[in-house]
């Protein structure tokens, strides 16, 4: 069985600075490869947004072996640049409002979104097809979901994470200040979960603990 790859992310585009009083920042963090809802304070957090995309390949083939070799030649191709018979992608993003006051420097507002594509193999059985193999390859395909969900449960955690550590922070003594400290916390977060994603697919053999077998 080929391995399903980690969940990396995406670089992180510069940040464009207003000159002004009242500023907004955008912050886009991913290592796949992987975010305006107003805020009172730090106390009232939005929810975060998640954009749940899928995207199918499809392979041909009356047989196992036909399969597989469809799965070598068509399965997508991680950032890593290996390729994986599934993969994850997620992007996390955090958009914040911050407003200069005579007293420091005040966050106004946070709005966290998150994008996963889950990338999966798509086989059309032919009719006279063998059953046996029919079910081997839908018991196949309902593995590899469940694996890639576990990806992606790993990203709504992150963006929770981010939302909750970006969201306690609420003041600093001045705005470039306060941009250090969001952008620091809401990276942090992201690399705690780029090594649980990883960690993720070591403890499941990346998948195959899970029934990801085929054949």
């Amino acid at each position: 069985m080929q391995p399903i790859g980690p969940t990396p992310h995406p670089p992180r585009p510069d940040l464009a600075f207003a000159r002004c009083r009242s500023a907004r920042r955008r912050r886009a963090a991913g290592w796949l490869a992987g975010l305006v809802i107003a805020a009172a304070g730090p106390a009232a957090l939005a929810e975060v947004r998640h954009k749940a995309e899928r995207t199918y390949y499809d392979v041909v083939g009356d047989s196992v072996e036909a399969l597989r070799a469809q799965l070598q030649a068509q399965r997508p191709r991680g950032e890593d640049g290996g390729r994986y018979d599934a993969y994850t992608r997620w992007k996390l993003e955090w958009q914040y409002r911050f407003r200069e006051q005579r007293d420091g420097c005040r966050r106004i507002s946070l709005r966290t979104d998150l994008t996963t594509t889950i990338h999966l193999p798509r086989w059309q059985a032919p009719a006279d097809a063998a059953p046996d193999l029919v079910r081997r390859w839908e018991a196949y395909v309902a593995a590899l979901d469940r694996h890639e969900r576990g990806h992606e449960a790993l990203a709504i955690e992150a963006a929770e994470a981010v939302e909750q550590r970006v969201g306690a922070i609420g003041r600093a003594h001045d705005c470039k200040t306060l941009e250090a400290e969001v952008n620091a916390a809401g990276e942090a977060v992201v690399e705690d979960y780029k090594a649980r994603q990883r960690a993720y697919d070591v403890e499941t053999g990346h998948g195959r603990n899970e029934g990801v077998r085929f054949p």
